[in-house]
């Protein structure tokens, strides 16, 4: 071959190892970019799981621990103007005091539904009485009165507790002592009438946003209920709407539809339900740990963890819907103490999976695998705050049920509206 057609071959060679090298070129540089760009969006993506992991340390620093359970107050604080009754033991069982016009209140009236339900009109008996005692001028000469009922002294024996004494505290001392004989304030009410409204009062106070929260619940139970299918939700589900419908039972003054029974069996019931639950949560946690990276099965997982979260929520809370039935009953609210902090320590729980979830995920995110889908999956989760969200639901249902025990330890107060001896409406104070 002659040595111009050999050259030209050559070149022709050289052409197209240029071409192809430059094509090579392209595509390698096209593909770095785009591995470095999901890189970066993976890194943004980490950064922004501990920030939110930052500010959930940061936020639960002590918001786990319950407060020491507040003194019994066998006594009432003597008022300006203020009678007291007192039982057979000298325990006072109810305090009437004259006070200022309290200002905006939302009155009810005594001939409504809810007043027969409270049995509020039976102070009615107790007020047309006072004059007999001579007092009637010292403490009921307004227009509005506050009366204070202290759950823990009727405690353990409702149906007993009668009035025995009347005593006239002003400023700071007992001006005027009577005997109460048999009969002489006929239709008094009686310790068991006094509890009723007192646990209403109680009720109204601490309880008085449940539809909000109830929309809460009944989302989550929605959600885990599209998630699982086992016979254990199914009991979970309908054990937790029965205390849910007790409670609304309880703020509509529907006491006697309570069975109390039931309602410690259902909360032993629960407690094994729980231990199910946290023999899932540790498989699922391990599997969750054992990812490779983004893609379907991390979806898949994250899922799972989520949900088993959620359930473990959704039964905790319902143990407490159970306990706080259960003070309106429970001659020893102490006893309920014990069981709140087994469901602390389910919250300190709670908070350490957060933890070690969001640990696990920025793990994953440090992978080479990666999933646009995945990505923009765990986005919304961060974004939506779901993992948190189970925590701080508890804890706010764990700080109301504290309320609860606290309270018993201290007189209850009703506000009445009075036309003479009369009442005319009443409310309950700070509800």
């Amino acid at each position: 071959m002659p040595l111009p057609q050999i050259m030209a071959g050559i070149a022709k060679y050289v052409v197209a190892a240029g071409v192809g090298g430059a094509v090579g070129f392209l595509a390698t540089d096209h593909y770095q970019k785009k591995w470095g760009a999901e890189k970066k969006k993976r890194r943004q993506e980490r950064r922004k799981w501990k920030d939110c992991l930052n500010e959930f340390q940061f936020k639960s620093r002590g918001r786990c621990d319950v407060p020491e359970q507040g003194q019994s107050t066998s006594t009432f604080e003597p008022n300006t103007s203020c009678l007291e009754i007192t039982n057979e033991s000298g325990d006072a069982i109810l305090s009437i005091a004259k006070i200022d016009d309290p200002g905006n209140i939302k009155w009810e009236a005594v001939t409504s539904e809810k007043g027969r339900k409270s049995q509020i009109y039976r102070l009615d008996s107790f007020l047309s009485s006072v004059p007999n005692l001579g007092i009637v001028g010292e403490v009921l000469t307004g227009n509005y009165a506050k009366v204070s009922v202290p759950l823990s002294e009727l405690s353990g024996s409702k149906a007993s507790q009668t009035a025995k004494s009347a005593l006239i505290h002003s400023d700071g001392t007992i001006k005027k002592h009577a005997h109460l004989e048999p009969g002489k304030l006929q239709g008094l009410v009686t310790g068991a009438v006094l509890w009723n409204i007192a646990s209403v009062a109680l009720a109204q106070k601490h309880l008085h946003d449940i539809s909000k929260k109830f929309d809460d619940i009944s989302k989550n139970i929605e959600e885990v209920s599209r998630f699982q299918k086992e016979e254990r939700y199914s009991k979970l589900e309908g054990t937790l709407r029965a205390f849910m419908n007790m409670k609304r039972e309880i703020t509509d003054l529907e006491f006697s539809e309570m069975q109390l029974a039931t309602v410690n069996t259902e909360c032993f019931q629960l407690e094994k339900i729980e231990a199910h639950i946290e023999k899932d949560m540790s498989r699922a946690l391990q599997e969750f740990k054992d990812i490779a990276g983004l893609g379907s099965d991390f979806d898949k997982a994250i899922h799972r963890v989520v949900m088993l979260l959620k359930e473990c929520m959704l039964c905790q809370v319902a143990k407490l819907y159970g306990y706080q039935i259960l003070l309106f009953a429970e001659e020893n609210p102490g006893r309920l103490r014990s069981r709140l902090d087994d469901v602390k320590n389910v919250l300190d729980v709670m908070c350490d999976r957060y933890r070690e979830i969001v640990s696990t995920i920025m793990e994953i995110l440090d992978k080479d695998k990666h999933s646009s889908d995945s990505l923009e999956n765990l986005a919304g989760l961060r974004k939506t705050r779901e993992l948190e969200k189970n925590s701080v639901l508890l804890e706010k249902e764990i700080a109301i049920t504290h309320q609860l025990i606290s309270a018993r330890n201290s007189p209850v107060n009703v506000l009445l509206k009075l036309d003479k001896d009369k009442i005319e409406s009443f409310a309950f104070a700070d509800a």
